[in-house]
């Protein structure tokens, strides 16, 4: 303690069940530390004035590891989530934001920029068996004029609206595997 406040190295049982262990400055956890809450949601890691900065916050749905501001993941950061997804990289006000990777368990990968927890700007879409698409996102959903690749590898120029394919364009040449039109269902990314 200095001056009536918690200072140096010590624990804190809250009244509310919050449990604090680590370093302490002027009440607040300042360098390493941890905080349980009574909702049993973990935070480790480097605090400043009672804010964790960088660290691991374990909730019972996800493992984030990461930079954070007032609470929030906030910079760069990785989250792992139960049901197997991931996603690294920036981050904003607690959503996704910049640059990063998104991995689904069935092996879908989305490399690209996220805007307020969606995709927006470019980016690029591999679903399990190989095939592709490169190119803009607005609001969450493929808009604009794309590349679509086939698990064979063969390419095709196209225009999507909305997340919906209105245009193929005419320099692509089928492979004889590919002279069926892929079907909304498989060119739609959700």
């Amino acid at each position: 303690w200095k001056n009536m406040k918690k200072s140096g190295k010590g624990e804190s049982f809250a009244p509310d069940g919050t449990y604090c262990i680590g370093n302490w400055r002027k009440d607040n956890l300042h360098g390493r530390g941890l905080m349980i809450n009574p909702e049993g949601i973990i935070y480790e890691g480097d605090w400043r004035n009672g804010n964790l900065e960088f660290g691991t916050v374990i909730t019972s749905d996800d493992i984030y590891k990461g930079e954070l501001h007032e609470g929030k993941k906030h910079g760069e950061g990785r989250i792992t989530l139960r049901d197997g997804r991931t996603y690294e990289g920036g981050w904003k006000d607690g959503k996704l934001h910049g640059k990063g990777k998104f991995c689904w368990p069935d092996g879908s990968v989305f490399i690209g920029e996220y805007v307020n927890d969606r995709k927006e700007g470019y980016g690029e879409y591999t679903w399990p068996d190989g095939r592709v698409y490169r190119g803009p996102w607005v609001n969450g959903l493929q808009h604009g004029e794309g590349v679509y690749i086939t698990s064979e590898g063969e390419k095709k120029k196209g225009v999507w609206e909305k997340g919906i394919i209105v245009q193929w364009h005419d320099e692509f040449v089928p492979s004889m595997n590919d002279l069926t039109e892929p079907s909304m269902e498989d060119i739609f990314i959700p």
